[in-house]
This record gives structure tokens, C-alpha cells and sequence, in this order.
């Protein structure tokens, strides 16, 4: 494994859940390239994560490399930016899906994540196939609760 930052996952060495995960291979910006992430803590990766950026440092694409499966730089997930707020507009999360005897990787999307924002570029929903997160701020009133006028998060739901 490489010598970037390490940081060990899980519970001591009597047995439990653990995980070895080295950041390496960092940008000019200090954002990482690498992430290589070691199950079974023998110092071999078992999966190995490519950070892609864009002009901006941030996240553009998400690849990562499994080689006891021999999948190789498998497209992860994708992000896109608003041009203008420059926030988080979709992420895009794909799976792997071989195309009958040629093995051949084609991108499956899997679940495509939106989020919304109010006139502040607050964020003011999180919405996907498997759930929907909406925040609220200011003069939003919710069931049961008060007007809220100091731009905290009233009640997530």
C-alpha cells in the first residue's frame, strides 16, 4: 500500500470488523486521487478508488478497481455542477453488468440523486429512488413547530 494518510476501520485485532483504508497519490489542491482500501489487512488492496476533478477541484467522476475480480476501472459514480452556483446538482451511481461470453463492462445506472436548493443556495432537498430528504429553513413552517428565522435547519424529513 502506498504512504499516504492511513486510517484503520473497526475494532481491535481480537476478531472484529476492520478495514485498512490509504489515501494516496494527492492533487495540488490537497484533494486525494487514490483511495486504496484494504479488507482483509494484509497490506494487498482489495479495492482501489480513482478520484477524477474537475477545473474547480471537485469531484467529477469516482472509479475504482477491483483486480482479484479483474474489474478494471469500473465508472462508479459521476457528479454534475450547476455553472453558475457551482453546487452539487446530481450524482449519478452506476453498476457493473457484463455483457454476456465478450465480459465486456457497460455502464449500468443504478440510482441517480438530485438536489435542489432555495434562492440562498441552501440545500432544500435530497431526492433518488430510495429516499427523499427534505430541509427546511426561515419562515417554513412544519406540522407542529414554530417559524424559524435564523437560517438553522428546523426538522430534516
Amino acid at each position: 500500500m502506498g504512504n499516504g494518510s492511513v486510517k484503520d476501520l473497526g475494532l481491535s485485532s481480537s476478531g472484529g470488523l476492520a478495514a485498512k483504508l490509504d489515501y494516496n497519490n494527492y492533487n495540488r489542491q490537497g484533494s486525494y486521487g487514490l483511495l486504496d482500501v484494504d479488507i482483509s489487512l494484509d497490506n494487498v488492496p482489495d479495492f482501489i478508488y480513482f478520484y477524477e476533478y474537475d477545473s474547480r477541484n471537485r469531484i467529477k467522476e469516482v472509479k475504482f478497481t477491483c483486480p482479484e475480480t479483474d474489474m478494471y476501472n469500473f465508472h462508479f459514480a459521476g457528479y454534475s455542477y450547476h455553472p453558475v452556483y457551482l453546487t452539487v446538482e446530481e450524482k449519478r451511481y452506476h453498476d457493473q453488468e457484463n455483457s454476456g461470453a465478450s465480459g465486456i463492462c457497460k455502464k449500468q445506472e443504478v440510482d441517480v440523486i438530485f438536489y435542489t436548493y432555495d434562492i440562498r443556495q441552501r440545500l432544500t432537498n435530497i431526492i433518488g429512488k430510495l429516499f427523499t430528504y427534505h430541509l427546511a429553513y426561515d419562515s417554513e413552517v412544519i406540522s407542529g413547530g414554530t417559524a424559524n428565522y435564523n437560517g438553522n435547519i428546523k426538522k430534516p424529513w
